[in-house]
């Protein structure tokens, strides 16, 4: 039976070529027989969850680095994808990819399978800050890059991380007067946090690495924010930014809490009222394949209040926050009934309404985790 409703699909490729000193997610340096074998896992769970997967609007392949993948790999599994999902009616396809691997024998082949929408991981474009991170581009491979990007007619989004030790509005003007030159259309930018089991929160516990200031970081925060849209993008959501009608619609999935399929290890899925995430860890994950009963790492029914939560926590994240008729039309509540915290807030200046949407007042974004908690009490 297909569930049409599956609008979008996660696909977790959980290799690198090197790692960096302040990533958390699911990755690992592996040999070419664990990559193939790993491919040859994610096709059967494709072919497993087929199904789920007629109706799709966007796929995003994430990481991990999947450009870090040999070009026949990749091949054969876009391939096998091409077969069980229509790559020609997708709305956004999305790829991301490292400034070293970008060439032209990668780009003809992702263009091939209708890949639109590159999300290259240049994170800085300050040598000092690309070194702590054990990045292994330099500004010239951004660049190079980008050009050969922009030449294939890709859609483009960039990483950028600020919150560093010593780091001020000047440094941070300084990188963004360059990215800015660059011809994109999203930049997503992210606060360094420092993650256990990463190699940075290991320099920071020998007293390697300082973190910043949270006033400063605040304040370099709003900074961006106002920089970028000066430069035309908008502000679409706390970390992100985009030229009009350039917003992420594969992520836009996610923060109007709205169903999608993933697979591979450690992908997260939300399907009707379950959230799961499928095991990290390889031989187990090859294993649960082969018995055709995926094995989870976390396994979550979800309750009404549960899903209501879920709305809010992530609704919020857009700043154009929350619509209260469609809130309404899918949970059949009134939002001010169901949280009087909102009246409250909206009365304080940290929530705003603007017609049917209401949301976290712009120069409040910053401490919105501490805001959205006051609906979960």
């Amino acid at each position: 039976m297909t569930n049409s409703l599956i609008k979008s699909l996660y696909i977790h490729i959980p290799f690198c070529s090197s790692i960096c000193s302040y990533c958390d997610f699911y990755k690992m340096i592996a040999n070419d027989k664990t990559k193939e074998k790993y491919i040859e896992y994610l096709i059967k769970e494709l072919q497993i969850k087929q199904n789920n997967l007629k109706n799709l609007e966007t796929i995003y392949i994430g990481g991990g680095t999947p450009s870090s993948l040999n070009l026949n790999l990749l091949e054969k599994f876009l391939n096998k994808l091409s077969q069980i999902a229509n790559l020609n009616i997708l709305k956004e396809f999305s790829f991301e990819a490292n400034p070293n691997d970008i060439n032209d024998e990668l780009l003809k082949l992702l263009k091939h399978f209708n890949v639109n929408r590159i999300s290259l991981g240049i994170q800085s474009v300050n040598h000092i800050k690309l070194k702590l991170l054990n990045r292994n581009h330099d500004l010239t491979t951004i660049i190079n890059s980008i050009n050969l990007l922009n030449e294939y007619g890709f859609s483009i989004n960039v990483d950028y991380m600020f919150g560093f030790p010593g780091e001020t509005i000047n440094t941070v003007k300084e990188e963004l007067d360059v990215i800015a030159n660059f011809n994109i259309n999203h930049i997503s930018c992210y606060s360094l946090i420092l993650e256990e089991k990463t190699i940075l929160y290991h320099k920071y516990l020998k007293g390697e690495f300082e973190e910043l200031d949270d006033d400063r970081e605040t304040e370099i925060y709003y900074f961006i924010c106002d920089y970028l849209k000066s430069k035309g993008y908008i502000h679409y959501e706390i970390s992100n930014f985009c030229k009009p009608n350039h917003q992420s619609y594969h992520n836009l999935r996610y923060w109007d809490n709205e169903e999608y399929e993933a697979i591979g290890a450690n992908a997260s899925n939300y399907i009707g009222n379950i959230r799961a995430t499928n095991i990290n860890n390889l031989n187990k994950y090859f294993l649960s394949i082969d018995n055709n009963k995926l094995d989870y790492l976390e396994y979550n029914v979800l309750g009404e209040e549960d899903i209501i939560e879920n709305e809010i926590m992530l609704g919020f994240r857009k700043t154009n926050g929350i619509n209260l008729k469609m809130f309404f039309e899918k949970f059949n509540v009134d939002l001010f009934d169901r949280y009087p915290v909102a009246k409250i807030l909206l009365e304080k200046g940290l929530l705003m309404q603007d017609g049917d949407y209401i949301f976290i007042a712009p120069d409040k974004l910053y401490i919105s985790n501490e805001i959205i908690l006051k609906f979960l009490k």
